[in-house]
This record gives C-alpha cells, structure tokens and sequence, in this order.
C-alpha cells in the first residue's frame, strides 16, 4: 500500500495553485511585479497555513476563527481559493458562504471550478448547498459528503491508497441552507464520529452574518443557524473574509463569530483602488455630477452628465478595439491580455422602478449620440456630434498622452472614429440587475459569469443597486455613474458600493467615476478609513494578537463634517459604541497621587531641558515645539493609571505615522508649560507648595485631614503602605477651561496642543486645596474630532 502512497507524493494542491497565480500574476503585469505579487499572495497564505495548522491541525482545540481584511476587491477571492487548496491536503471537508445572492453564489462556484478544478491533482469537488428540507428529502447530497469525507479520512489514516477530492460546499448565507449544514455536521459526527476537520469560509463577513436583531437584544434567524453550524462543525477553522469590518467590531462582544484572530491578504501590483482614485494622478478621472435630479425623472430628458458618462464608455470602447496598445499599459511594453469589452455601472438608486427609468434615459442617451454621430460622418462635419463626445475623446486623449509618454495619441475626430464608435454603440448590451422580475432586461437573463460571455459583446451597462454593491464583480469596468446618495450613509455600505476598484492598473488611465460632489467628499474620507483599517490589521496579524482577550478597536481622527456611520444599527451591541470625543485626545483626571507627581515632574523636566523653549510665551506659559514621535516617547514615560493609563494608549496609538491622514504623526505639536517651579519642588522629591495653583474640584469628599495625608504621602518611602484618599482621586470637572485655551488659540498655526500644569485639587473649598499634581491635556485642532470603532460603552 505505502508503494501505492508514496507514487501519488509531489507538489501539494496550494502548491500547484499558487504556480498557476505565478504564471497569471506574470502574464498579466510582468516578470518583475507579476512574480512580486505571486510572493506576497504565497506570503499571506503560507503565514495563515503555518498559524491554522498549529491551532487546528495539530491541536485539540476544537475551533477558531480568523478575521481576513483586505480592500475592495483587491484579490481576497483568490486567497480564499488558496486556502481552498490547503485544506485540499489537511481537511476532510471545506464550506464558502458567497453572500446572499445568486449572482455572487454562482460567480464563486465558477471561480472554484475554474481556478482549483483545473490543477493537475484534481484537489476538490464542487457541490451546491440546498436547502435543509431539500436535503432531507433527497439523500444524495449527504450521502455523497459522508462517502468523501469518509475515504480522504481513511487515506489521511493509511487505510486508503486512493486520495478522494475535497468536498467543497458553496452556499448562500441564507437559514435554510445553513441549517442544512449544520444538520450534515450533525450527520457526519454521528456515523462517522468526531474529529471531522473543517475549514469554513464566510466571504462578505459584514453582510448576513453579524447577529441583525443585537439591537433588540434578540438572535436574527441566519445569525442563529451559523451560530448553531459553529457548534455542530466540533474541530474546524473559520476564516471571515471582508474589506469592511465595521459591523463586525461593534456586532456582540461574546458573538460566536467574534474572531479570534486577524489576518491580512494585501494587494498586488496592479490594483486600483478608493485611495488611487483620489490621489491627484487620477484628478480628470473623478467628473462631478451636478445636474442629477433624483426624483420625478423623465426618461426623455438626458442628462448632460449621464450623456458624458456614455461617451466616456464608448470612448473606451474604442479604444480598446482599436488601439488595444494604448488602451493597455505596461512598463515592460508587452500587452496583457485583456478581456475584449469594457463595462459601465450605473448606480443611481436602491429602487427597482428607477432603475427602470434609468434603462430606458439610457435607451435614450445612446440613440441621441448615435443619431448624432450619424448625421456627422454623413454630412463629413466632425463638429456637429455632442459636445460630450468631443469632451470625452480629448479627456481620454490627454489620459492616454500622459499614460504611455506621449509614445501613443488619439487620431483626431473624423468620420472612420465616428464611424467606429457609432457601430460600437449597436453592439452595446444593457442589463438591470434587481429582484423585479419584470425588470427591462429579465430575458435577457442574469449577468454572465465566464469570461467568453461578457466578450460576446464589446460594451455592457449594467444598472442596479443594492445587488451590484456587494462582492460582484464586473471584470473590465472602466466607466461608473454615482449618483446615489443615502441620507444616513454607512461608512461598510458605501465602501462595498465601490465597484471601479479592482486590478485594474494596466488601464487605470482610462477610467472615469462620475459622481455627485458629495460622494466624492465620502470616498476621499474612505480611502483614509481604509489606510487606517488595514494598517491596524497588519499590527495585528505581526503580533499574532488574540482579539478575544484584547478587544479589538480603531481610533482615528476625522472632519467634524463627516457624517458617515461605522454599519447599520441594528448589527450593533448596545455596550459597544463607535465614540466621539469631540477634539479632546487625552485630558489626565487621576494624578495628585504624591508619588505620580514626583515621577511625571522629572520626567517633563528633563524632557523640556532637551528642547528648545519660547520662554513667556503667554503670561507665564512656556512653548515646546516639537514632532508626534518626540511626544510619544515623553507620554510613554508619563505614570497613569486606570482609565488615564488607557487613554494614554489611545493617544499614542493615534500618533503612529501608519495611521496616515487619520492619525496625528504628521501634524506639529505644541506644548504649553507653566508653574516650573512647582514642577522642579515636586521633581526634588519636596514637598511643593499648592495654595497659589489653579484648582479644580474633585469628585466625592475627601477626609477632613485630606491635606496632611497628602504632605505626609511625600515622605512615605517605597514598599507597601495603606491605601490613602489620594490613590483614588479624581477631578470631577475638566482640567481645560478658559485660561488653558489661551495659549492654544494665541499660538497661530494647527497643532496638537498639550497643556500641562501642576493643578490643585480641593474637595469642599477652592481656598483649601487638599492636593496637588502635574495636569496634562491633548487636544488636536479645532477642524479634527476624535472617533472610534467597537470602543465598551463608558470607557471613551
């Protein structure tokens, strides 16, 4: 038998996918960033492999679960595929969630098939996941399972000298499909018995699965069946996937698809994505729509927007039949090869009967520019097409010039191109993807999932809404018209309604995105939001933190003019918030403790000592300037305590440069110091004096002989001693008040601001302070505020 085995040894099935991602990767960017995104794909995947191995494979912990952060369809379907391919070798049976609709379900069992049914060993099986009560009345689904399961367990055991393929079960995230997992689990245990591994895909984590009813305090239905899967499947590894974790930060603290832990699938070379298209080298490629009504459209009225957008497709169109050169660009000048049509979304409204009345202005818009183009290659005048037109060849002309270095050029408008976009217009297919079974387009059927039917024609618009914002992809998507705007926007719903983003570099150049100049605002916000996630992912996933012993939270800065929220509401734990602390980053409460005192005036003094100093700034205040790290280090070495100690955490942690524009690293910092030679008694170790300090009341009633207990706390030496009053004193009132803001608003230029000053504390009189400390208030600029995700109710 081991002959037998030892004849089926070679590359693994990751192995063998991963060599194909090569060659793919190299085929579509090159040798040098094709093969640099082929190792950073086997990098992700293999750090993943070796962390899932060790908590599932060779331990007896019955599971865990791993959050996968990505962006915007930046590549995460192939990292599913890729562990796909592991568990090919190390599972007896894998499940993928593809959302909750058809067209995504069907587009990840195509890509399955396609990408892993094709590899030299054969690795899996694809099966459709029915329904519970379909799966009951017909045996063959569970059948089939407990026979696969049962032979890839007997050759992992040496029984077998045949390797079965690895059941891959592709379902939608509805309840009654996953009941029907849960009920083969189920199954599967009891005849075959425990220890089945396996390994459990929940792509679009965000969206089904995170517990609907949190609000009310009660389990939403396909919540409580993936909760129950979790608890069926007895040893398996649960990977959610998502470029959007907001609703999972702040869904159940205790929820059974908390993650245990976090992993990163970063991009390749070629991806376009929020942050790219924002960036000033694609300035002509964000249009501003400002002549969009939103209710009571007549279809007859084109507007001259939309009419834009159109042309910018058929431009691109064009381009990409005839001038393919320029249409791709490489650095090492071999084209790629590309599909041969390019697409148009347009996003306009979440409701069915809009979408309608889009269709049919579309119908309009192109039979206006066609009749146009016509009449001018008849009558040879160029100049009497649409202006749009025009607009749009000599937009795409400057892209194209600027792109290839001036090594490729638009003809100009003449008959022949006219000719060629007007005939380019007749083979443009339209579909509206909606739920409406008497949408326009329904015989038409759904959009195509393989690439040898979206080439069938060489223009597609597509037009939908809710359907169309989620894990769909259009695969050669050049042009999107935005103008949906949501009254309540969610920072996850919009971010996923991004469909221009994608590996689309080798034709960003020709890329537009027509929106509403709002939406723009928001996408600029969200490309900052995203630097942010991801970077705290990365921290997390080189730290191996657990983030159920950790809880996990981002802070970040932000415009007080955003008003974009994390997710929906009704997702969200009552006991997690996302927080606004309005511009105030850290104010000290707890630190009249005689000891903390001494500690934090050393620490200041010899901080300040190595520093330049603008000596009577204001009255008697003192200004250090200085950068976000030299900061850091002075907090880091500040004693705190308690709920100070935690903001401390926050403040620093909002200072790391890797949060970008949502951080404070690349602001300047300004700090106000006065009272030094309070500061230099306490740093002495001396008993300082405290009656001319400013004071502030502190919270609860300190004893009667408050004050000696304090004075005597200064000479109290080290080692153990009796609670005294002043280990627990707070201030029940802010620090910051009108004299703190004065030298803030004298110093002229945006800072993050730091006051410190020794501030008396008083308990019943403010002429009889009881106490005494160093104060220390951060606040950023007024244009900021504070913000953060998945924060415990009470601790922001």
């Amino acid at each position: 038998m081991n002959v037998f085995r030892e004849q089926m040894s070679g590359a693994s099935a990751l192995d063998e996918y991963l060599e194909v991602k090569r060659r793919e990767f190299i085929g579509a960017s090159g040798d040098e960033f094709g093969a640099a995104d082929a190792s950073q794909l086997r990098e992700d995947i293999e750090r993943l492999d070796k962390r899932v191995q060790r908590q599932l494979v060779d331990s007896a912990r019955a599971n865990v679960s791993y959050l996968v952060m990505g962006r915007v369809q930046s590549g995460k379907t192939g990292h599913q595929l890729g562990m796909l391919a592991w568990a090919a070798d190390k599972c007896d049976v894998a499940v993928i969630f593809t959302g909750v609709t058809e067209a995504l379900n069907g587009q990840t069992s195509y890509r399955i098939r396609k990408d892993l049914g094709t590899l030299p060993s054969n690795p899996v099986a694809t099966l459709n996941v029915p329904t519970r009560a379909n799966a009951e009345r017909d045996s063959s689904f569970l059948e089939s399972i407990l026979k696969r399961t049962k032979q890839r367990r007997d050759f992992r055991d040496g029984q077998g000298i045949w390797p079965e393929r690895l059941p891959v079960l592709v379902s939608m995230k509805t309840k009654p499909r996953v009941d029907a997992l849960k009920w083969m689990f189920q199954e599967v245990a009891a005849r075959l018995g425990e220890g089945v591994t396996a390994l459990i895909i929940d792509d679009e984590a965000d969206q089904a699965s995170p517990n609907a009813a949190t609000r009310k305090n009660e389990e939403a239905a396909t919540y409580a069946e993936l909760k129950g899967l979790r608890d069926a499947a007895t040893h398996h590894v649960w990977l959610s996937y998502t470029a959007t974790p907001q609703a999972i930060f702040l869904t159940e603290r205790d929820g059974a698809l908390r993650p245990d832990y976090c992993a990163v699938s970063q991009p390749g070379a070629g991806y376009f994505g929020v942050a790219a298209l924002m960036d000033a080298t694609h300035r002509t490629s964000r249009i501003p729509v400002e002549d969009w009504v939103a209710t009571h459209r007549n279809p007859d009225h084109v507007p001259s927007s939309l009419k834009r957008a159109l042309c910018d497709l058929l431009v691109a169109a064009w381009l990409r039949n005839y001038m393919p050169d320029a249409f791709y660009w490489r650095v090492d000048g071999r084209p790629p090869e590309g599909m041969r049509s390019v697409q148009m979304l347009v996003h306009t409204s979440s409701k069915v009967l809009d979408h309608a009345v889009d269709y049919a202005t579309i119908e309009n818009g192109l039979a206006q520019i066609r009749s146009a183009i016509e009449e001018a290659v008849i009558e040879e005048k160029p100049d009497r097409v649409p202006p749009e037109l025009i607009q749009a060849v000599d937009a795409l002309a400057g892209r194209v010039h600027s792109r290839t270095g001036g090594t490729q050029s638009i003809p100009q408008l003449g008959p022949e191109l006219l000719w060629q976009v007007g005939n380019l217009i007749s083979r443009t297919e339209m579909r509206v993807v909606n739920s409406d079974p008497s949408r326009p387009t329904a015989p038409a059927g759904p959009l195509p999932t393989d690439r040898a039917d979206w080439e069938a024609h060489p223009i597609w618009i597509v037009i939908g809404g809710d359907i169309l914002g989620r894990g769909l992809t259009i695969p050669q998507l050049v042009t999107t018209y935005f103008t949906r705007l949501a009254q309540a926007a969610n920072e996850d719903t919009v971010s996923q309604q991004m469909r221009f983003c994608g590996y689309r570099g080798t034709y960003a150049h020709v890329i537009t995105v027509h929106a509403l100049p709002e939406i723009f605002e928001s996408f600029d916000y969200l490309a900052q939001v995203e630097r942010a996630l991801i970077s705290t992912a990365e921290d997390w996933d080189e730290k191996d933190k657990n983030l159920r012993l950790d809880e996990p939270a981002l802070w970040y800065v932000s415009r007080p003019t955003n008003r974009m929220k994390p997710t929906r509401l009704a997702v969200r734990d009552r006991e997690l918030v996302d927080a606004n602390k309005s511009n105030v980053v850290l104010t000290l409460r707890q630190f009249v403790q005689p000891s903390t005192f001494a500690h934090n005036a050393r620490e200041l003094l010899d901080w300040v000592e190595r520093r330049e100093i603008t000596r009577g700034f204001l009255d008697d205040w003192l200004l250090a300037e200085c950068g976000a790290e030299e900061f850091r280090v002075l907090l880091g070495r500040l004693k705190m305590v308690g709920r100070d100690d935690a903001s401390r955490e926050v403040a620093a942690e909002l200072m790391n440069p890797r949060l970008g524009d949502l951080g404070l690293a690349n602001l300047p910092f300004a700090m106000f110091v006065r009272g030094l030679d309070v500061i230099q008694m306490a740093a002495a170790g001396v008993v300082p004096s405290i009656g001319e300090l400013p004071v502030r009341r502190l919270a609860g009633v300190a004893p009667s002989n408050a004050g000696a207990i304090w004075e005597a706390g200064w000479t109290t030496r080290p080692g153990l001693h009796p609670e005294q009053w002043f280990d627990s004193a707070q201030l029940a009132v802010p620090h910051v008040g009108d004299a703190q803001r004065r030298p803030v608003d004298r110093l002229g230029y945006d800072a993050v601001s730091a006051v410190v000053e020794p501030l008396a504390g008083y308990s019943t009189s403010e002429a009889s302070p009881v106490g005494a400390g160093l104060a220390i208030s951060i606040t950023t600029p007024e244009a900021f505020e504070l913000r953060a995700i998945g924060v415990k109710a009470g601790s922001a």
